[in-house]
């Protein structure tokens, strides 16, 4: 499974006895009107991942987690940083709440990140993403 991460989050969960992974990405850490919660908010996402994960016969004490996104990537607002941080507490909370073991974790910064996942080892890689806004163009590329 592939993905790129801004200030979105992406949870990895991988459960080392039935060798079975899975992984979110989430855009918002929570929504006001619960009736209209999505994948897109992470309280949803992580609960989804969970829920799909136990049907497949994982137990979630055996699970491990690790963590990516969050970065402020929005370098001229101040509410891309506020947002990937508060997607990563929304992680790292939940996690702490089902008792999932955070095995490791790439959160905050100021970059943007591509994460590979393979969901029968648990491996995951990770690239950051140069962030174009931090280098403006020379002036032979107008």
């Amino acid at each position: 499974m592939t993905t790129i991460l801004g200030s979105c989050v992406s949870v990895c969960l991988f459960d080392p006895i039935q060798a079975i992974g899975g992984m979110n990405h989430y855009i918002f850490p929570d929504n006001p009107d619960t009736k209209t919660a999505t994948l897109r908010h992470g309280p949803f996402a992580i609960e989804t991942l969970l829920d799909e994960m136990m049907r497949l016969g994982v137990v979630p004490f055996n699970l491990r987690a690790k963590v990516f996104g969050g970065g402020g990537t929005l370098t001229s607002l101040d509410c891309g940083i506020q947002v990937g941080r508060r997607n990563v507490n929304v992680a790292l909370e939940e996690l702490k709440r089902q008792k999932i073991q955070i095995s490791s974790k790439r959160v905050l910064g100021s970059s943007g990140v591509m994460i590979k996942m393979l969901t029968s080892t648990g491996d995951v890689w990770l690239r950051k993403i140069k962030n174009e806004l931090d280098h403006p163009a020379s002036a032979d590329h107008r």
